[in-house]
């Protein structure tokens, strides 16, 4: 059972991690690309990693709480483990907050016309104004992982 949830952790936050630095190498690209027939395919690229960094986090989220109670860990009782589960309770208060902006900036990109072309800057700024926040979380992840490997006493 241990080693069942362990892989799926651990395959998820690999998810979150590479999904998140792909979605924000596509970022960069969509913020530089003002105007450019690129701009909608990188949006909906980005969309579409964005669903699966979400999935991702809440596969983590959920094999880590089965892994805690089922292990005899518990919560925050161990320096390093109550840090990894204080950050993830910050990611998920993080996405309960920006949620209603994504739904919606998601919509928004499901309503561009199809192919190529450049998006509107209503569009582009909601994009902006939710990437810091992606950001936030992509640092959040590398530290959990950087906790799990080294773990501090």
């Amino acid at each position: 059972m241990r080693e069942s949830l362990l892989t799926i952790h651990v395959l998820a936050i690999a998810v979150w991690i590479g999904a998140g630095f792909y979605e924000l190498w596509l970022g960069r690209l969509f913020l530089r690309s003002d105007g450019s027939a690129a701009e909608a395919p990188l949006i909906r690229a980005i969309y579409r990693s964005d669903l699966a960094v979400f999935g991702a986090t809440l596969i983590a989220f959920v094999a880590g709480i089965a892994l805690a109670l089922t292990q005899g860990w518990g919560f925050f009782n161990d320096l390093w483990l109550g840090i990894k589960q204080a950050i993830m309770f910050g990611v998920l208060a993080v996405v309960a907050m920006i949620f209603p902006r994504a739904i919606r900036l998601g919509k928004a990109i499901d309503a561009l016309p199809h192919g190529d072309g450049p998006v509107p800057r209503a569009l582009k700024a909601q994009y902006a104004a939710l990437e810091p926040w992606y950001a936030l979380m992509r640092i959040a992840a590398v530290l959990a992982v950087g906790l799990a490997v080294f773990k501090p006493v």
